[in-house]
């Protein structure tokens, strides 16, 4: 059921597994913190924040990346128009 959740979020199957570890262990870690009667809406918005916040770290670390090539090409035009 959890790795459904999940699923909806990651379209990567094997992600979603790996995800589903990782959230098992905080939800087992905020067992004693979980409301009664709502149990399964709490692992839900577990499972959906835990997503959201891979996909921003994973989106951030992209831009990141991506700006860096920007940097390099902008030196390498540099380089090339001073021969």
């Amino acid at each position: 059921m959890l790795l459904k959740i999940i699923h909806q979020y990651i379209a990567d199957i094997d992600l979603a597994i790996e995800y589903k570890d990782e959230i098992w262990y905080k939800i087992l870690s905020k067992i004693d913190k979980s409301r009664d009667g709502k149990f399964f809406a709490w692992i839900v918005t577990i499972a959906k924040n835990y997503c959201i916040s891979q996909y921003r770290k994973k989106r951030h670390i992209l831009e990141l990346d991506f700006d860096i090539e920007e940097e390099v090409d902008d030196k390498w035009e540099k380089i090339l128009d001073r021969k």
